[in-house]
């Protein structure tokens, strides 16, 4: 009988399932082994849309890469990080490198507004990534007690906080919007009433600031938003779809033994982002982790995107003039893979 490893982690389910439960979480159904050939050796790069730290769509790829999962798929994956200005997505759009880090709403705006044929691999955050935040003392506990108040946003106004407006019945008419920068410190200096976040990062800092708060998450009131995705270019992804099969199967493996082994997982995280904080990272990585678990995941698999959602937020976009026309959405994203990988709702490994 071989011997369990790590690198192969077929017969976790045990570990798995007391590790997530520990944290809340349903457990994770096992990888199922498949019969593999031996494959052709194949090389990629991997760009992050930010720099090293806890995002899910950077874990799993940090694990797989460090747990050898993409050598079990006789995959050469090189690590990259954007140094800003959308460098990764335009890297992706010159064919430069092979995947990235993209939200769901950005593949949506690239598609419908650039023409740039960018397609989700596997959606990572399910629920998406932003909430605003006031705090505790003000009493703004809900989105109606934001009329009369000042709220800011970053660039500008965000689907999220639009929709959360229109779900909660609120009369943006009486909201005073000013663009804030990234740091939070315009809401304890009260400059500002809300802040808009990211759920897994500015929470986290603004405690450790000494202040207490409230998280108005725009999913607990309806909203329908993806988050972080993995992206690749449509035509080099036609071209070969079987390194990004491998990609994704290696890197939604290191994803499920992230979220089972989260202590191991921050190890793994603080090699490429040695300067960051531990316990904010291990902050990001629990609080994404929600994100990602999810009904549909559990039964489906990481990452399982549908046609559905990919409607439903490209029609909201639409709804606030967010987007300039239209498209058939089954462009965003590709199924394939998803259909490969998974058998009954289980990873197929190697």
């Amino acid at each position: 009988m071989e011997r369990l490893t790590r690198r192969r982690f077929l017969g976790s389910t045990l570990l798995a399932s007391a590790a997530l439960v520990g944290a809340g979480c349903a457990p994770l159904t096992a990888p199922t082994a498949a019969n593999t050939g031996a494959k052709t050796p194949k090389s990629m790069t991997w760009m992050a849309g930010y720099k090293p730290q806890a995002n899910v769509s950077f874990v799993g790829v940090y694990v797989a890469h460090d747990l050898g999962y993409f050598k079990d798929q006789s995959l050469d994956v090189t690590i990259m990080h954007s140094t800003g200005q959308g460098e990764h997505a335009k890297l992706l759009a010159g064919k430069q490198v092979q995947v990235i880090t993209e939200t769901a709403t950005d593949i949506v705006n690239n598609v419908t507004g650039q023409g740039l044929p960018f397609v989700s691999l596997a959606v990572l955050t399910q629920t998406g990534d932003e909430a605003m935040v006031t705090l505790q003392s003000s009493g703004i506990d809900e989105p109606k007690k934001f009329e009369g108040r000042i709220v800011g946003y970053k660039v500008s106004p965000a689907f999220e906080y639009l929709a959360l407006l229109k779900s909660a019945g609120v009369d943006r008419s009486k909201i005073t919007e000013i663009s804030v920068g990234f740091d939070p410190r315009i809401l304890t200096e009260k400059k500002i009433d809300v802040l808009p976040v990211f759920k897994s990062n500015e929470p986290d800092v603004i405690r450790h600031l000494g202040f207490e708060i409230n998280v108005i998450d725009p999913a607990k009131y309806g909203v329908q938003v993806m988050g972080q995705t993995w992206a690749a270019h449509k035509d080099v992804l036609a071209a070969d779809p079987d390194l990004f099969e491998r990609f994704t199967r290696a890197a939604l493996n290191g994803l499920a033994y992230a979220f089972a082994n989260p202590k191991e997982a921050i190890d793994i995280v603080m090699r490429y982002a040695p300067t960051e904080d531990r316990s904010h990272q291990e902050y990001m990585l629990a609080t994404e982790t929600e994100t990602a678990l999810t009904e549909q995941t559990k039964s489906k698999g990481l990452g399982w995107q549908t046609l559905d959602q990919w409607t439903q937020l490209q029609a909201g976009l639409n709804d606030f003039g967010l987007i300039k026309q239209k498209v058939d959405p089954a462009v965003f994203f590709d199924d394939e893979i998803q259909n490969k990988i998974y058998r009954g709702g289980k990873l197929i490994w190697p």
